[in-house]
C-alpha cells in the first residue's frame, strides 16, 4: 500500500468519526433541550405553551398523585375558615379528585350541596371510585371555556391550584363570579415559594380584579407552596349609614332567595331586569317594594314594587326604579321614604 492510499484511509476515518461525533453531540444537545424545555412547560403547568402535554400528564398520572395522601384536615380547616353555615350550595372548580368537596359534604351538620368541576374524565373516575354521597355532584367541564351553570348558582366557589395556571384568567375570573351569588364567597389559591417565578398570579392582581367587582380580601396561610385568597362582597355594609324607616336591610338568606325568585317569575322579555343577575339585599315593611343589588360589574340598585302573582307581568310591570349606586338610592329613595312616613306621624 503506497503512501497516499494510507493517508485517504486515515482521512475516510477520521471523517467519519467527525460525522459520527457531530451526529452524538446534535442528540444530545436536541435531548438537553427537550428535556428542559419539558421542565419549564411542567414548572409553569403549561401557561404560556405545551398546555396539551400538562393535559396528557394531568389526566395520565393526575388520580395517582391527588389520591397519595389525605389532606381532609387542611380542607376541614378551610370549612372553618368560611364558616359555614350547612345550606350552602358550593362548586369547587378543578377539584381533580374530589378531596375538597367530599370534606366540606361530610362535615356535621351540613344539609347543602357541592359540585366539583374537572375536565379529566380519569380524575372524575378516579373521585367516583371514592364513594360519593348524595350531596355531592362531579361534572365534567372546562374552566376555559363558559361554565355549564346559571348566573347566581353557588354561596361559594373554591378555586384552588387551576387559576394560576390557565391563559386569561381574568375572563376565567369574570365567569366565575358570573355564577355566584352577589353576597358569596370566593376561594382562590396564591402560589409562593419558587411557583411565584413561573406561573403564579400576584396577590396585587387578585385585589385589583376582585376589589373591581366589590370584593373585600383576606389571605390565610394555608399550605408549604401555597396560601389562600377569600374574597368577600358585603352588600349590606351600612351603606355608611343607618338604614331609615320604613326600610329594612334582608338579614335571612331564606327570605332573599324567596325575593330572588319571585322577580325571575314576574319578568318579561321586555323587562329592564330581564336576564340581569339581581340580589334582595333591603324591603319596605309597609309595602312591597324589594331593593336588588343589580348585575355585579355594573354596581347598581332598583327598587322593584314585586306583585306577588308568581308569573310573568305585562308590560311596565312590576314597576321598577334604577340608581346608580346605594348613595343615590339612599338620598332619592330611603330618606324620601322616611320624611314621608314620618310626615303622616300624629
Amino acid at each position: 500500500m503506497d503512501v497516499a492510499t494510507k493517508f485517504h484511509d486515515i482521512t475516510t476515518i477520521t471523517n467519519d468519526k467527525n460525522e459520527n461525533s457531530f451526529v452524538t453531540d446534535w442528540i444530545i444537545s436536541s435531548l438537553v433541550f427537550l428535556s428542559l424545555m419539558t421542565l419549564f412547560v411542567v414548572a409553569t403547568d403549561g401557561r404560556y405553551f405545551g398546555k396539551r402535554l400538562i393535559f396528557w400528564i394531568y389526566d395520565r398520572f393526575g388520580a395517582a398523585m391527588y389520591s397519595g395522601s389525605s389532606e381532609d384536615a387542611r380542607w376541614q380547616q378551610l370549612a372553618g375558615l368560611l364558616d359555614l353555615q350547612g345550606d350552602e350550595r358550593i362548586l369547587d372548580v378543578g377539584t381533580a379528585v374530589a378531596n375538597l368537596p367530599i370534606t366540606l359534604a361530610a362535615q356535621p351538620n351540613f344539609q347543602g350541596h357541592v359540585t366539583g368541576l374537572d375536565w379529566s374524565p380519569k380524575m372524575l373516575a378516579a373521585a367516583r371510585r371514592r364513594g360519593l354521597s348524595r350531596q355531592v355532584t362531579l361534572v365534567r367541564g372546562d374552566a376555559r371555556r363558559p361554565l355549564p351553570f346559571a348566573s347566581q348558582s353557588f354561596n361559594v366557589i373554591t378555586c384552588l391550584e387551576t387559576l394560576e395556571t390557565l391563559p386569561h384568567p381574568d375572563q376565567i375570573l369574570r365567569e366565575i363570579i358570573r355564577t355566584l351569588r352577589p353576597d358569596g364567597i370566593l376561594v382562590f389559591s396564591l402560589y409562593k415559594g419558587v411557583l411565584t417565578l413561573t406561573a403564579a398570579l400576584s396577590f396585587d392582581w387578585y385585589q385589583k380584579q376582585l376589589r373591581s367587582y366589590g370584593f373585600n380580601l383576606q389571605l390565610v396561610q394555608f399550605r408549604q407552596n401555597y396560601d389562600i385568597i377569600i374574597g368577600q362582597r358585603i352588600l349590606n355594609d351600612k351603606m355608611n349609614f343607618d338604614f331609615l324607616e320604613p326600610w329594612k336591610p334582608i338579614s335571612n338568606s331564606e327570605k332573599a332567595r324567596r325575593y330572588d325568585a319571585e322577580l325571575s317569575k314576574e319578568v318579561s322579555s321586555r323587562h329592564i331586569l330581564y336576564g340581569i343577575n339581581s340580589q334582595a339585599i333591603a324591603y319596605r315593611v309597609d309595602n312591597d317594594d324589594i331593593l336588588f343589588a343589580v348585575d355585579v360589574e355594573s354596581h347598581q340598585y332598583a327598587v322593584v314594587h314585586l306583585t306577588w302573582s308568581g308569573q310573568e307581568e305585562a308590560a311596565g310591570f312590576p314597576h321598577t326604579t334604577l340608581y346608580t349606586d346605594l348613595n343615590d338610592w339612599e338620598d332619592n329613595c330611603m330618606k324620601k321614604d322616611h320624611k314621608s312616613l314620618i310626615s303622616n306621624y300624629p
